[in-house]
């Protein structure tokens, strides 16, 4: 989708979308798509850039543009390795969280502790985690694919399910009532419509470690092989899939070309994503704007340069990475979570991680073509290459 979106309304932007993916599609894999979130990143991404299509001084020129993209919720790399997550809770109450996932600076450490809390009726503060230590925690392969809150987390969901049941048949016993009327919430298990008649969490453990004098713990497993996922990257057959679900989003961007130098910069930027339930919806944000920011490097600073066999660019000195100086800045920049609640991620969650990265390398190619009326198919879309392209525009005028 290219041209600019000056003065976009919902309503005219609607008749670029008809071609968009949609709820209910079915996937070259001849699987559902069972959410999708793209018609509404489309609509609130162009209808947030009110501001897009300022002017510039020549030899400066504006345009706006948008991009759109679709992402995995990880894939099966490892087929014979389950994700697992272990809930124990000790004879003091405190509950500690067994993972294997690896918390490699996306916060999945917080998400996962929210998963369990949430399956509990307790607060992320009574929540302990010990992640990727291969003496005591399930083994995982790793962080990537983004794929962590979807498979690690639904094996957690699980464990704090079958540690959740233990609890409504304690509190059953202890409350006279049967497991159906019992609820657990806020550190507590009570008689749903009757909140007085109710029991602490701490006499629930209390009481069941000296009954049971057993330890009270979780297991939850995630095989993807079980959802219907194919081994990596290739379906075994039609039926089968890549992945549990699919994210969607949409970048719109404004640049400023300068048409001396072959500059281009990105002036504001707006990314609409499709998490399916934002379960942590300041580290979907940080996710958003950060990935956002990738997206704006390969789009037009990172690049490998050759000569004869030799790599030109081999270090961090001379292959160009944005930086803040480079990124809009906070008032420039805006995220917009996208909720479809996905029925096969937990509590509705889909990706956030990756999926963000690849709608920005359109959006920032087709402001380019609304600013100078050039297209550039190969990214990045570098000076040299501006340049080049705008001699040979003025070469055959």
């Amino acid at each position: 989708m290219s041209a600019s979106i000056r003065e976009r309304t919902p309503e005219a932007a609607s008749a670029d979308i008809k071609n968009s993916r949609q709820s209910g599609d079915i996937t070259p894999f001849n699987t559902t798509l069972l959410t999708c979130g793209m018609v509404e990143s489309i609509e609130k991404a162009c209808k947030s850039l009110k501001h897009a299509g300022t002017e510039a001084v020549p030899p400066m020129k504006n345009g706006s543009g948008m991009g759109c993209s679709c992402f995995i919720s990880g894939v099966n790399m490892t087929p014979n390795l389950p994700f697992e997550g272990t809930i124990k809770v000790h004879t003091d109450g405190s509950i500690t969280l067994f993972t294997g996932a690896s918390d490699i600076g996306q916060g999945s450490n917080t998400v996962l502790a929210q998963i369990a809390a949430e399956g509990l009726g307790v607060g992320l503060e009574d929540i302990r985690v010990i992640a990727a230590d291969t003496a005591i925690t399930p083994l995982e392969a790793g962080s990537y694919s983004s794929r962590v809150t979807v498979m690690s987390g639904t094996a957690v969901k699980a464990a704090a399910h079958e540690v959740r049941m233990a609890f409504l048949e304690v509190a059953a016993h202890m409350l006279e009532a049967s497991i159906d009327d019992i609820e657990l919430r806020d550190k507590r298990a009570f008689v749903r419509g009757s909140p007085d008649r109710g029991v602490t969490y701490s006499e629930l453990v209390r009481y069941a470690y000296s009954k049971s004098r057993l330890p009270i713990t979780g297991k939850g497993t995630f095989y993807p092989k079980d959802e219907g996922i194919g081994r990596p990257w290739v379906p075994k057959e039609r039926g089968d899939d890549l992945t549990p679900n699919y994210s969607f989003g949409t970048a719109v961007a404004e640049v400023n070309v300068d048409r001396e130098t072959g500059q281009i910069k990105v002036l504001k930027s707006t990314h609409a994503h499709d998490c399916g339930f934002a379960i942590n919806p300041m580290s979907v944000e940080g996710q958003i704007e950060g990935s956002g920011v990738g997206g704006q490097g390969f789009a037009l600073y990172e690049g490998l340069f050759y000569e004869r066999g030799s790599v030109l660019n081999p270090s961090f000195l001379n292959y160009y990475v944005p930086t803040s100086l480079d990124a809009p800045g906070p008032s420039d920049t805006t995220s917009i979570i996208v909720e479809t609640l996905d029925p096969k991620g937990p509590y509705g969650a889909k990706e956030a991680g990756e999926g963000t990265m690849i709608s920005p390398g359109p959006a920032i190619a087709n402001a380019f073509f609304a600013a100078t009326g050039l297209e550039i198919r190969e990214l990045p879309i570098t000076p040299d290459k501006v340049i080049s392209a705008l001699e040979d525009s003025d070469e055959n005028a």
